[in-house]
């Protein structure tokens, strides 16, 4: 390895993820010599944080050691592992059946948009922590089971194109700017319906069948139904550096993974997918944004327009 790609020692506090519990997300940073810390990040927090770099791989999560950083670089993403620790995730081994799991598994279906319905699974434990890191605007909950019995069920639906096993980013956000009042009888009459037609097909015969209601997780989001996102926008350019920027702004929203933040000064919203600050070293707290790597986003046409440094 030559010295201009090895890696440096970890040292101070990095991004390493946004994360929800059962009730709200917080941004979190980790030490590689002290415990984690967590922002909460409610509707009205205040955000000051400045990115330095080299941004790297945030590594791996142990239940029992906690977070182990890496060291090795990382290009500007959404991506925040290298090759080596994304082998070694319990999360991705257990999307490729390379791992074996004797926890009880839920089998969901959650709803994003009209004709956006995803079928997944998560551990029971887990609660509904999965669906809102998703962004699952309403879900239900259609059975429980082993690993292998709920995950037949998930590709099975999946085989029937019953719902979809992912839905990415971008088509989530444009169906978010275009929700309307009938939304929420549209998400409870498209999960019921693809819940029956599991049901008649025997899709769930393997699996415990439970009568779970549609739940609505609009509000844990603070998002109002209609217009939950301004159609008028920016969003952090996915694919800029983000070293030396300074992100400062108050919380509108979380959504997701996603971060919907009021800039100060500005009338259009930030939209920045926190997976993007996943990796980058933070500096002393900042008091204005600074080289934000933004694009303009323009409603119905979903056009986007580059304005590198505006903030």
């Amino acid at each position: 390895m030559t010295p201009s790609t090895a890696p440096a020692r970890v040292t101070g506090w990095r991004i390493t993820g946004l994360f929800w519990d059962e009730h709200e997300p917080c941004l979190v940073a980790s030490h590689p010599d002290r415990a984690d810390r967590s922002l909460p990040l409610p509707r009205g927090q205040e955000l000051r944080l400045a990115l330095t770099g080299p941004r790297a791989c945030v590594g791996l999560w142990d239940q029992r050691q906690g977070r182990r950083l890496c060291e090795r670089p990382l290009p500007a993403g959404t991506n925040s592992q290298c090759p080596a620790c994304a082998e070694q995730d319990r999360g991705k081994q257990l999307a490729r059946d390379a791992y074996v799991d004797e926890r009880t598994y839920l089998l969901y279906l959650a709803w994003f948009g009209p004709e956006l319905v995803k079928v997944g699974m998560t551990a029971a434990e887990r609660g509904r922590a999965r669906l809102l890191e998703q962004g699952a605007l309403w879900s239900v909950t259609l059975a429980q089971g082993p690993l292998t019995a709920v995950r037949e069920a998930e590709r099975a639906i999946r085989r029937a194109a019953l719902a979809t096993e992912q839905v990415r980013l971008t088509r989530k956000l444009t169906a978010l700017e275009r929700l309307d009042e009938a939304a929420r009888d549209q998400a409870g009459d498209d999960l019921s319906r693809v819940r029956e037609r599991a049901l008649q097909s025997g899709l769930l015969d393997r699996v415990q069948v439970l009568s779970d209601q549609v739940q609505d997780h609009t509000a844990v989001f603070s998002l109002t139904v209609p217009t939950p996102l301004a159609p008028f926008h920016h969003r952090l350019d996915p694919a800029a550096p983000l070293e030396g920027a300074r992100l400062v702004g108050q919380v509108r929203a979380v959504w997701g993974r996603v971060l919907i933040v009021d800039l100060p000064g500005r009338p259009e919203p930030l939209v920045a997918d926190a997976r993007l600050l996943s990796g980058y070293r933070l500096g002393p707290a900042p008091t204005a944004p600074h080289a934000l790597p933004t694009r303009a986003h323009t409603p119905d046409t979903g056009e986007t327009h580059d304005q590198i440094g505006l903030f």
